[in-house]
């Protein structure tokens, strides 16, 4: 008791540290979203709940106007119902002023679902601390939120935002859900969380489709895990599923699919897009493995080993576990190789990149696993146990040291990386410190201003003078038959709209 208790103090210096560092992270984040403003396909799908709101104030009109949307999209151009469901309530139908909501649903989102099955796979099952669990949800969510490829289309852009990020971290729910409906004991835990499991399960299988079969895949190898378990446990695993399943079904079925799918040649069969898929997740898997992975993972290694030597929990053989994650990671190549001929949009793979981090994870932890069951079953001292022992111990025993090299070595890796200000945190707080996230959100103000007093007519605007990193995904162009053109003159009800050259 005592010594796990001296353990738990020499972590919450660090944890304090770690936890400071992610705040400070967070607060540009968060500060640059009231200078966010609709851009491209938010005008697109949102157009009708706009219409709705502006003529009735209503909720229920806008809920109706939302599923218009849906069921014309579904026949004309894709069958994703509830990514076009979500997309149509963009929060700048209620008003531009409420378009600051952006980032703070997609990035609430992404925390809450990553922390949330962080704690059911390290507190829950693994009998973590609340110390080493904190560090490595801080460190995890950090680095990927500011290497993520695109913060844009990941976080502030609300169509590619919500659709991408905010449907991944909904998937990350659902794991933890049904891990913790395996786990309770609780009769009211177990109801909330397999009602809660299903109707999610049902929501994600009309999401984007990477989101879709990924979210089948691993329900799946949850399914398989539960065979050994409780018949309930079995009944929720295939309920998820199939609830999942037949979302995917109804979305991968829909008429607008094959229209939108002429606008993409010589696109692969679906065999040559699996076997594709192995190759692209190999080359970004060697791209995305930087130092500064590498730096994460030595220093979050001694609280992973800590961990599972403390927990004995059985984890399968390293290899499988290896072989599985990259079945699953390789997945989410397959869809937009399929359907685009190319492994896909930025804001596709912002998530692709969130999931890399969970392979790496849990390879981690199943590898460290492995080694702690090794070292366990030998009745005697060896140099090869006291090594690992001896290490463990040093690591407990100087975290604080650790953390500084820690800081030290990621603060060198950031600094000698070349892209330093396109880390995400970096980037908003220098718009902020510089003014040109409010000289861009003035801009779109004016511009807004233009639009609206100038209803019916040829309207032409300024070209922004300054584009923020984090803000700025397309902007309409200089001629008036471009789709996004198009799409603000309908929803501002304008006869044509260009910006100047």
């Amino acid at each position: 008791m005592k010594i796990s208790f001296r353990l738990k103090t020499k972590l919450l210096k660090p944890t304090v540290v770690v936890c400071a560092v992610f705040l400070l992270a967070m607060i540009p984040l968060l500060l640059i979203a009231p200078y966010d403003h609709p851009e491209a396909d938010d005008f697109t799908y949102g157009l009708r709940a706009a219409k709705a709101w502006a003529t009735s104030g209503s909720l229920l009109s806008v809920l109706a106007a939302a599923w218009h949307t849906v069921r014309d999209t579904y026949f004309n151009w894709q069958g994703s119902f509830s990514g076009i469901f979500v997309m149509a309530v963009q929060p700048a139908v209620y008003g531009e002023h409420m378009y600051f909501l952006t980032p703070l649903l997609t990035l609430g989102l992404f925390l809450f679902g990553t922390f949330f099955l962080l704690k059911t796979v390290l507190r829950d099952y693994m009998q973590a601390d609340l110390c080493s669990y904190l560090i490595i949800g801080f460190v995890i969510t950090a680095v990927s939120l500011n290497y993520m490829p695109s913060p844009v289309e990941g976080i502030y852009w609300y169509n590619g935002a919500v659709y991408y990020t905010g449907f991944y971290g909904v998937s990350l729910i659902v794991f933890a859900l049904v891990i913790n409906f395996f786990h309770t004991e609780k009769r009211h835990l177990k109801i909330l969380c397999g009602i809660l499991a299903l109707t999610l399960s049902f929501v994600l299988g009309g999401s984007n489709f990477t989101t879709a079969l990924e979210t089948a895949l691993v329900l799946a190898v949850l399914f398989l895990s539960a065979l050994q378990k409780r018949r309930q446990d079995m009944l929720l695993s295939v309920g998820t599923l199939g609830m999942d399943l037949v979302g995917l079904f109804i979305s991968i079925h829909a008429p607008g699919n094959a229209i939108r799918k002429q606008n993409f040649q010589n696109t692969p069969d679906a065999l040559h897009a699996v076997y594709v898929s192995f190759q692209t997740a190999l080359h970004f898997l060697y791209q995305w493995t930087t130092p500064v992975i590498f730096i994460c993972l030595l220093f979050l290694a001694p609280l992973v080993y800590r961990i599972v030597r403390k927990a004995q929990k059985p984890l399968p053989s390293p290899l499988f576990v290896l072989a599985i994650s990259f079945c699953l990671f390789s997945a989410q190549f397959t869809p937009p190789l399929y359907a685009l001929g190319f492994p896909g949009p930025n804001r596709l793979l912002n998530i692709v990149y969130f999931s890399y981090f969970w392979f790496l994870l849990i390879n981690l932890i199943c590898s460290l696993g492995w080694v702690a069951r090794k070292l366990h079953k030998r009745r005697t001292q060896n140099a090869e146990e006291a090594v690992f022992q001896a290490g463990s111990q040093l690591a407990e025993e100087h975290m604080t040291a650790i953390l500084i090299c820690f800081a030290v070595l990621l603060t060198c890796a950031c600094v000698g990386s070349r892209n330093i200000h396109k880390l995400t945190s970096v980037s908003a707080a220098d718009s902020l410190r510089t003014g040109q996230a409010q000289q861009y959100s003035r801009e779109a103000d004016n511009r807004l201003k233009i639009y609206r007093s100038n209803r019916g007519q040829n309207v032409t605007v300024d070209k922004f003078t300054v584009r923020p990193y984090v803000l700025c995904f397309k902007d309409i162009e200089p001629v008036t038959t471009n789709w996004r053109n198009q799409a603000v003159s309908q929803y501002y009800e304008l006869k044509t709209v260009k910006r100047k050259s």
